[in-house]
């Protein structure tokens, strides 16, 4: 698990490389990866959460992506219960963020932020298993 793990990380550092990616070219999305990489991307680390079984940390390490899907389900649920009102601005949640008045790089880096956070704690909780 932890060598196909090690694949994926390798295989993202040799592209980061190869192109020279910053944080600068990527809060302006000059690369850009879409679905076909993000949704590989998404499968390998579900693929090795299963298989080191740690599924729940995903889940906690991923919050950003659990929290921005859940946006949405909350937004259509809320839209359907209430006959049109709406939960957030906008859904998914980086939207009612941008909508609120936060600038594009304001809202990537704030998720960055909370992202590294997550992450911290994920990793801090495989010791204490």
């Amino acid at each position: 698990g932890l060598i196909f793990f090690y694949k994926i990380f390798h295989i993202l550092k040799r592209f980061i490389k190869k192109f020279h990616v910053g944080a600068k070219e990527l809060c302006r999305g000059v690369y850009f990866m879409g679905d076909t990489g993000s949704l590989a991307l998404g499968g390998a680390l579900g693929t090795v959460a299963i298989l080191v079984k740690k599924e729940f940390l995903l889940v906690v390490i991923g919050g950003i992506f659990v929290l921005e899907a859940v946006s949405v389900m909350l937004q259509v649920l809320w839209y359907r219960r209430t006959k049109g009102q709406r939960l957030f601005r906008m859904a998914p949640l980086h939207h009612h963020f941008e909508l609120s008045g936060w600038s594009e790089t304001q809202v990537v880096v704030r998720f960055w932020i909370v992202g590294i956070l997550l992450l911290l704690v994920g990793m801090s909780s495989i010791k204490l298993q």
